[in-house]
């Protein structure tokens, strides 16, 4: 009777929060009974939840029909690591081990074209990846989601050993490769995939729809390598791609924060570069430019200076001051994957 009453306590847990999600009334002040214990949310608590828990969602909502995706996070594992042991879950995490691409695209989500000499992370070595991805999982319960993205990875030399090292990882609960198809792995990258592949799956941009990149891309030919070696990937049929997001130096109050925050398709896409978490590849990009400070939506792991506490308070944030300096006005449906003429 006792296991089928911590059961129960569990499946009302996830239920409040799935109805959360999806916008149904909420009490902030809930209180949950937990294995006997009775445990009052704030709402710094309560904000964690939901951004975890909507990245899942909204990842779930764009799904295309027979496509494998990794099962949810565990609901009740991340009530569990938060309320207990203050150890915070990731839902997704970008590692960039690189800013070097095969294309310039001038929209790009993640601002590639628009950095410097000075700024550009050159492909990074083995030893420097793992140190940075030890310094990350030493803070966090787990990651649910964790995604190898560049610039274009497949140019990082050394990624057959990072791909090991990161599947070998327990805190890594399930790994993205993302690629534009310009590049066909090679045989010892594919058969280090194939080794984990009921945990790695290759997620390839669909850039079809720009003729002027036909030359360029490889999707027969990488679609035929990936089905030999039985690994798992996705292409999506139809892609759309936005003009990017305007920054201004301008100071907005809190409202047009908070609502640029609540309404952004990027608040879900945390970054990870050179040993720091960024809130989204456009803070990344600002702050390694030097047009924003450190402390606005940054986390530095490797000062080592209460980190685990820093980012507890940076995934209870329901909005960012940063936010308050983005423009969505001007965002608009354009060609995919344009590419820039000459420097940028």
């Amino acid at each position: 009777m006792k296991i089928k009453k911590i059961v129960n306590n569990i499946i009302n847990i996830r239920n409040e929060f799935d109805e959360d999600v999806y916008g149904l009334p909420h009490n902030i002040n809930k209180v949950f009974t937990f294995c006997g214990l009775k445990i009052k949310l704030n709402i710094s608590m309560k904000n964690y939840f939901k951004r975890s828990i909507k990245q899942w969602y909204i990842k779930e909502e764009h799904q295309e029909k027979n496509q494998i995706y990794p099962r949810r996070p565990s609901i009740y594992r991340l009530f569990f690591n938060y309320i207990f042991s203050k150890c915070p879950t990731l839902v997704f995490c970008h590692h960039m081990v690189t800013t070097f691409c095969t294309l310039k695209c001038k929209d790009c989500c993640c601002f590639i074209p628009y950095y410097d000499k000075t700024s550009h992370l050159k492909p990074i070595s083995f030893e420097q990846f793992k140190q940075e991805l030890d310094l990350l999982l030493k803070e966090v319960a787990s990651v649910e989601i964790y995604s190898f993205m560049g610039g274009e990875p497949l140019l990082v030399k050394d990624l057959p050993q990072m791909i090991e090292y990161a599947a070998k990882q327990k805190k890594i609960k399930f790994i993205y490769i993302t690629t534009n198809g310009t590049i066909v792995p090679s045989d010892d990258l594919l058969r280090e995939i194939k080794k984990f592949s009921n945990k790695i799956k290759i997620s390839i941009s669909n850039y079809n729809s720009n003729p002027a990149l036909s030359e360029k891309l490889h999707y027969e030919e990488l679609f035929s390598v990936l089905k030999k070696y039985n690994i798992k990937y996705e292409y999506f049929k139809e892609a759309h791609w936005y003009t990017n997001i305007e920054f201004v130096n301008q100071n907005n109050d809190f409202e047009v924060a908070y609502n640029n925050f609540s309404n952004c398709y990027m608040k879900h896409c945390i970054t990870y570069m050179g040993g720091k978490l960024y809130l989204c590849p456009l803070v990344a990009y600002l702050e390694r430019n030097h047009k924003i400070s450190e402390e606005q939506a940054v986390i530095d792991f490797n000062n080592g200076l209460k980190n685990r506490e820093k980012l507890i308070r940076f995934l209870e944030k329901s909005y960012f001051e940063v936010c308050g300096h983005c423009n969505h006005n001007n965002v608009k449906e354009t060609i995919v994957a344009e590419q820039i003429n000459g420097k940028v």
